[in-house]
């Protein structure tokens, strides 16, 4: 009786370790599934994705020539310049001024220069302006075909969120690619329109001669290292080329002023005026600017404005 009471306890002893191993082996397993739920849970909350918004702040960053041809080394600001006038006619969307970026390059203290800026910075830059998207190019050419290679890039996490390519054969195609590119990214950023937007090609609302913008690109080029004599004969002779560039003579304008070519502003001014219907809303706000200044300084003789 006795021998039977205690094999009794050891059975009863065997069953309840045989059960704690049950519980800890499902502990584990259990352990275990959410070890992998979490892994897989960070691994698609890493990828963020643009929500359709109304409206969208975005950064153009100047772009990288690849091409190892000289002629085309102007394209480098060139092309950022036509992307922020090309997208900045949407009222869905904010673009970061060129000044505004090499503003926040300088405070950073980057080494780089503005063409070699990489994701990292780009990054960097896009916290620092506070925008949602930043936009990263590059120019290759194979032959006589060139590429543009644009990335979007979400600066929080330092992501890609979309990579589009166009290729054209020669600098003939450089504004149809422009266009084209435009409409992707407008695509990729997810912008909902409460009304189609006309949006005009970028030779429309800036100028259609290559080589009046190969001479805004090189002012601007010399007005970033702060050389405005230099700077201003260069945007002079791309108004020579297009009249009715109103680009080049929106910078043209206050260098005149600064310079005491008060004849020459006014002139400009009044051209200005006259064009203002036909440029990008950005533009359009700047030249309200130059007429308000217009008017507060003129001192008229005969009917003329004498700054």
């Amino acid at each position: 009786m006795r021998i039977q009471r205690n094999l009794f306890f050891v059975l009863i002893i065997v069953l309840g370790l045989f059960t704690c191993d049950r519980n800890s082996e499902k502990r584990k397993i259990k352990l275990s599934d959410e070890n992998l739920t979490n892994n897989l849970n960070q691994q698609f909350t890493s990828t963020i994705r643009l929500e359709p918004k109304e409206r969208r702040t975005i950064a153009v960053m100047f772009f990288q020539d690849l091409t190892g041809d000289q002629n085309l080394q102007w394209l480098q600001k060139g092309l950022t310049e036509m992307f922020i006038r090309a997208l900045s006619q949407s009222s869905y969307l904010s673009i970061l001024s060129t000044d505004r970026l090499l503003e926040i390059l300088e405070r950073i203290g980057a080494t780089k220069t503005p063409q070699d800026i990489d994701l990292d910075m780009a990054a960097i830059v896009g916290k620092e302006a506070n925008v949602e998207a930043v936009i990263l190019g590059q120019i290759k050419k194979k032959g006589g075909v060139l590429s543009i290679n644009v990335k979007l890039q979400e600066p929080n996490q330092g992501l890609i969120l979309k990579e589009e390519s166009v290729e054209g054969y020669g600098l003939d195609a450089i504004f149809e690619m422009v266009d084209e590119l435009t409409e992707k990214v407008k695509n990729d950023l997810q912008l909902t329109f409460e009304k189609a937007e006309a949006i005009r090609g970028i030779s429309e609302i800036t100028t259609n001669s290559l080589d009046a913008w190969r001479e805004y690109a090189a002012g601007i080029d010399l007005l970033d290292k702060l050389l405005k004599n230099e700077a201003t004969i260069h945007f002079e002779k791309a108004v020579a080329l297009d009249s009715n560039f109103a680009a080049a003579m929106l910078k043209l304008f206050p260098l005149y002023l600064s310079t005491g070519k008060n004849e020459q502003a006014y002139q400009l001014a009044q051209k200005l005026i006259n064009l203002k219907h036909g440029c990008t809303p950005k533009e359009q706000y700047e030249i309200d600017l130059v007429e308000a200044h217009l008017g507060s300084r003129c001192i008229y003789e005969d009917g003329r404005c004498l700054l």
